[in-house]
């Protein structure tokens, strides 16, 4: 079996790619009406993780002395 390794060199910002998932969820939705409450769903939760994790992201950058030892 072959392994793979990543590496990614720059910044991540992973409320955006949480926003992604909303995006995409709703438009399967749009795209699939029958059904579409399951898309929604998992788009509203993944829309307050994405809040979340912006929040986190701005109170590292606003107040980092603040944000030591939080995970």
């Amino acid at each position: 079996m072959k392994s793979v390794r990543t590496s990614v060199e720059g910044e991540r910002f992973l409320h955006k790619d949480l926003w992604r998932v909303v995006e995409r969820q709703l438009d399967h939705a749009l795209g699939t009406p029958r059904g579409a409450f399951y898309d929604d769903l998992v788009a509203m939760v993944f829309a307050l993780h994405a809040l979340e994790a912006y929040l986190n992201f701005v109170g590292e950058r606003v107040a980092p002395e603040n944000m030591e030892g939080r995970t």
